[in-house]
């Protein structure tokens, strides 16, 4: 209950801060936001080459990842803050290279706790530093001077990386289960494809935001920015909580969790697209009473919006069994399918924005709606898939 607390408060906070800076601040501060939010998420995933996500499935091996980690997230950060600032991204490479560090930092260190069920102290680990940035932004709004979003961001992160790798030295691995922990080679064949697919993932949840900074304007980046802030960041204060407690769940319940899939996966579908409308209608009213900076809301991408989040609901059940269950020939398929999903989407994005002249707000939901789309549909199919092998193993 704790945990569902912090998780709630700082969604909140988070959602809050991006309706403060969306309400209060100029177009260019807008696309700002939207940019270093956007490369959280992005950053530190190819520091961590899926360790991350290893720790989630081999908490008996959580001791001698960490001590991976800490050697390998500042090597690794270096490249990955060429690639982001080369790119043309963040004002200097010092600030993409910290970036990566406090994204790969929180990230892993959010998986560990969560891993081993310390559940209140996973959600301050991911959650902290977005409670600290509320009151930052409001602080700027409300006090007199201004901040630099992007800089306030990398030291409240680093700060909150600190905290936590004080607690996990604290509580460690053994505290929790005897570690056995498999073979070096063997953590880095897993992980180096959950790495591939968090990259997917990411690309998938950000490069839209980037894509828009890219090749539209800064008015088109914090038009976009503000409608998933009205219509589509809302659904994920549900879904994330729900992929949060899944997983761990998923990987000590299999019999339990696929009777359920099969019996209730209907009304699963129903229960969700009602959600994502109710939330679509709660967004056109926070927008009238918020009145943001960009105008009026696009009805057409409210609704694109709202199809998008249930998708990305649907997806958090695939994610959670193929993250614990999964072997690797099963993630060299879900790899493969989900490269044809970006490409799918990229096909629809390059047809719709130039074949047809769409605007090009339009035309990334709508490519990101085929991309979760198809993501979500090829996740289904592996879950089918193992769970029918896993079955036939274990009949007598």
């Amino acid at each position: 209950m704790i945990s569902f607390f912090i998780y709630g408060f700082g969604l909140v906070a988070f959602y809050l801060c991006d309706l403060l800076v969306t309400s209060n601040f100029s177009t260019d501060a807008v696309s700002s936001w939207a940019e270093i939010r956007a490369l959280i998420g992005f950053s530190g995933i190819l520091s961590l080459v899926g360790l991350d996500l290893v720790i989630m499935r081999s908490p008996q091996s959580s001791a001698r990842l960490l001590r991976l980690l800490v050697v390998q997230v500042p090597l690794l950060a270096v490249p990955v803050a060429l690639l982001v600032h080369g790119l043309g991204y963040l004002d200097s490479y010092l600030q993409a290279y910290l970036l990566a560090i406090a994204s790969a930092g929180t990230i892993a260190l959010f998986q560990y706790f969560r891993s081993h069920y310390q559940r209140s102290m996973a959600q301050l680990t991911q959650q902290g530093w977005r409670i600290i940035m509320l009151g930052i932004i409001a602080a700027s709004i409300f006090g007199p001077g201004t901040i630099e979003i992007g800089k306030a961001v990398i030291v409240v992160m680093l700060a909150g990386v600190a905290v936590a790798a004080s607690v996990a030295l604290v509580m460690r691995p053994s505290r929790f289960c005897v570690q056995d922990p498999e073979p070096v080679s063997a953590l880095y064949r897993i992980g180096a494809r959950f790495m591939i697919t968090s990259s997917l993932l990411a690309l998938a949840v950000y490069a839209e935001q980037l894509l828009v900074i890219r090749v539209g304007t800064i008015e088109d980046s914090a038009r976009y920015f503000t409608h998933a802030t009205f219509f589509l960041f809302p659904i994920s204060v549900l879904n994330g909580y729900a992929g949060f407690l899944l997983g761990p769940w998923v990987r000590d319940n299999h019999d339990q969790f696929i009777l359920v899939l099969r019996r209730r996966w209907p009304i699963v579908v129903l229960v969700l697209g009602m959600v994502a409308l109710m939330l679509n209608v709660v967004g056109h009213i926070g927008w009238r009473v918020m009145a943001p900076s960009v105008g009026n809301p696009s009805l057409g991408l409210s609704l694109i919006f709202a199809t998008c989040g249930m998708m990305i609901s649907l997806y958090q059940i695939p994610s959670a069994y193929n993250g614990v269950f999964a072997q690797a020939r099963h993630h060299d398929v879900l790899i493969f399918a989900q490269m044809v999903a970006l490409g799918c989407a990229f096909g629809v994005f390059m047809l719709s924005s130039m074949g047809l002249s769409a605007p090009v707000v339009v035309s990334v939901a709508f490519a990101s709606l085929i991309n979760w789309t198809l993501r979500t549909g090829f996740g289904i199919a592996i879950v089918a898939l193992i769970a029918k092998q896993r079955m036939v193993r274990h009949d007598p």
